[in-house]
């Protein structure tokens, strides 16, 4: 099969995920919930440290690296405990998502609690892999404070370079480990060395399905930012709609990949 119809069919797979979430709108509970709750969690404990609400995602990112310089020492281990945490469930629910919309592809019976039930019992895999990879990203987290010095938002472009990079470097080969630990029942290390060979026989076909997430995000994205940002910002609507399209766009992301798994 050429590339061209290998994008085609990645194509197809976008849509056909994003048509899926349509139908099946509960879906965006599973990512919704720990996202919303660690963004909650983050407004709060910037609030307990700073007076004036942040002017962009950017100088949030800064005045939290404040924030944890606070602690001393202690930053490392509390920094490490929340990537831990938050990694934990955000792998946990998507364990679950992929194990629900395995099951409707399948027309098995699906539902919340049963998908969450079937990722209670991949806990110990879970928990290993949300462990590697929370100090994979502590690692990272490190060069990001060394990307972003300030409080104000300025950015060291040498190190945000690497951050990037890295990130991309992990995630990219390990792409399927999640959906691999839903839906195989083999050891973790054989999910981590199946996903490498995963993503080079799908890679071409998952850049053709994340080209209508990236292209929905952007016309989803953008006119909010244009269209009186400023009053938008003052009320809270920019935060809401932005978060609703946030999470409606991870989900999808979880989708096609199981898609993707089902296809390979």
């Amino acid at each position: 099969m050429n590339v061209i119809k290998r994008f085609k069919n990645g194509l197809d797979v976008g849509l056909f995920s994003f048509g899926l979430l349509w139908k099946h709108k509960k879906l965006i509970l599973y990512l919704s919930v720990p996202k919303l709750t660690g963004m909650i969690l983050s407004l709060i404990a910037y609030n307990l440290f700073f007076v004036s609400p942040p002017k962009s995602a950017l100088i949030l990112h800064g005045a939290m690296n404040r924030v944890l310089e606070r602690f001393g020492a202690m930053q490392h281990i509390i920094l490490l405990l929340v990537e831990m945490v938050a990694i934990l469930a955000a792998i946990f629910v998507t364990v679950a998502l992929t194990h629900h919309v395995f099951a409707l592809l399948k027309k098995r019976k699906a539902g919340i609690k049963r998908s969450l039930k079937a990722a209670q019992k991949k806990l110990k895999p879970i928990l290993f892999w949300s462990l590697i990879s929370a100090v994979v990203y502590f690692l990272i987290h490190k060069i990001d404070l060394l990307a972003y010095p300030t409080a104000n938002g300025e950015c060291n472009l040498f190190f945000a370079t690497i951050a990037i990079t890295a990130r991309i470097a992990w995630s990219l080969p390990f792409l399927f480990v999640v959906p691999l630990i839903a839906l195989e029942e083999q050891p973790l290390l054989a999910n981590v060395k199946k996903s490498p060979s995963m993503v080079q026989k799908l890679f071409v076909e998952y850049c053709g399905a994340l080209f209508w997430i990236g292209l929905v995000g952007l016309l989803a994205l953008v006119p909010l930012y244009l269209v009186y940002p400023e009053k938008l910002a003052a009320t809270g609507i920019q935060y809401i709609l932005v978060a609703t399209i946030t999470f409606s766009i991870a989900t999808v992301h979880g989708i096609l990949k199981t898609v993707l798994y089902q296809k390979s």
